[in-house]
């Protein structure tokens, strides 16, 4: 065992926490590999010394800037490195954003400005981040400990200190599942978008409630993924989440609904720029669209002026997107038909049979033709039943044929759910 003695100026500095450490330390070289307790350590040596061995998440070679390790720690540099070094690795704008306020909040809390990058990689670090840790809600854990780890990366340029198996026990929980909300929550929204007058902002809630999209969908749509008809008319969908740099590299197609298809026509009328190459939906300045990309921060923004003009219930897109999915697969809209119209991965992870339910494009766009050729929002229309005293023709002949063992019980019910889907696809064309 080897001893190395350190000695850390605090001159002109007088610590506000708790994890105060003389101003002649004396670190050990060896320690323990095995971390503590959740929100504990140990023992208190080699606490300042950096810990340089890879960690979950990180990778094995990743070696440790030694230079200004003893100096205490500029939280708005760091996090001006961070953003500036990150863009490649946390691709969304929001998500940076998201990631800085864990950041702020985890040095509200703990002070990391009092303390050196050293302390930050060494158990100092370790028990502030585990302490924070364990504080925070559990739905949002796992989200700040990733902010927590591309920071201490890219913007400290230290190792993480952190390891989920040893420290934390393995995998931290997973944000809680959100709810279906009540048709009655969603039905004014419906009523509302109907009586709005601006074309952006009545294309733009009708975009979510129809089809689920993320506010980030919205915010890099363009009108190249809008496919048009010989006569100008919206038919359908189509945008690749890796080239439109959607949250996911999932695809969306979807058929263009008539609603939807009028809003498109009528926002195309006055938008700023409707050539291939720019955004659906453009940034707002001074109260105007404009032809340059938008955010999702100002997706939402405009959302919420919607609800509170309307004096509509607290809904919000992820909402609606529980909303959708649920809504489809009612009407019969289920598989990769439903995961294309809201830009769902088609593959469904444990499920193999996914990996072979491959259907063309044309097919998609088939059955959700058929199956909901008005969209969820063509179930809060008027419909109308009629109750007939005679059996359909249609039923009376495969009645027949089943009776002359002409057909078999697999093709006698392939006839009858065809029938049954040309019956709803008339009461809801009806109810348009």
């Amino acid at each position: 065992m080897v001893a190395k003695n350190l000695t850390i100026s605090r001159e002109g500095h007088e610590a506000t926490n708790d994890c105060r450490i003389s101003d002649s330390v004396n670190v050990q070289g060896d320690h323990s590999p095995s971390g503590p307790e959740v929100g504990t350590t140990q023992d208190r040596k080699g606490e300042n010394e950096p810990d340089c061995e890879p960690r979950s998440g990180t990778s094995g070679n990743q070696s440790v800037n030694q230079a200004g390790l003893d100096t205490f720690v500029d939280l708005e540099a760091s996090i001006e490195r961070f953003l500036d070094r990150s863009q490649d690795i946390v691709r969304s704008p929001e998500s940076r954003r998201r990631y800085v306020c864990v950041v702020r909040r985890f040095d509200a809390k703990c002070g990391v400005s009092g303390r050196s990058r050293r302390q930050l990689a060494g158990k100092i670090g370790k028990r502030l981040i585990l302490t924070f840790i364990r504080e925070e809600t559990r739905k949002s854990q796992a989200g700040d400990l990733s902010a927590l780890r591309a920071w201490y990366r890219f913007g400290l340029d230290i190792p993480f200190p952190v390891d989920n198996k040893l420290d934390l026990g393995g995998r931290l929980a997973k944000p809680d599942r959100g709810m279906t909300p009540p048709d009655n929550l969603v039905e004014p929204w419906t009523k509302a978008v109907e009586d709005e007058h601006d074309a952006y902002i009545r294309l733009l809630v009708r975009l979510i409630l129809q089809y689920g999209w993320r506010p980030s969908h919205l915010a890099r749509l363009k009108w190249r993924n809008v496919v048009f008809d010989a006569d100008g008319r919206p038919v359908y969908f189509r945008a690749s989440g890796v080239d439109e740099g959607f949250k996911t590299d999932s695809p969306i197609l979807a058929i263009a609904t008539p609603d939807v298809a009028e809003d498109i026509v009528a926002w195309s009328k006055v938008c700023p720029s409707n050539v291939p190459d720019k955004p659906i939906l453009g940034h707002f300045k001074r109260g105007r669209p404009t032809d340059k990309a938008t955010t999702t921060y100002q997706i939402e923004r405009v959302w919420l002026r919607f609800r509170r003009k309307w004096n509509l219930p607290n809904v919000m897109p992820r909402d609606l997107r529980h909303w959708v999915s649920s809504t489809l697969r009612k009407g019969g809209l289920t598989g990769p038909p439903r995961r294309a119209w809201m830009g769902h991965n088609a593959r469904v992870r444990g499920d193999m049979s996914s990996d072979y339910d491959n259907e063309p494009d044309d097919q998609l766009l088939e059955q959700q033709r058929v199956r909901t050729p008005g969209g969820p929002l063509a179930f809060y229309r008027n419909t109308h039943a009629r109750i007939v005293d005679v059996v359909p023709a249609e039923l009376e002949s495969i009645w027949a044929d089943i009776q002359s063992n002409k057909i078999g019980a697999v093709e006698a019910w392939q006839r009858l759910d065809a029938l049954r889907r040309m019956t709803v696809l008339e009461a809801r064309i009806d109810g348009l």
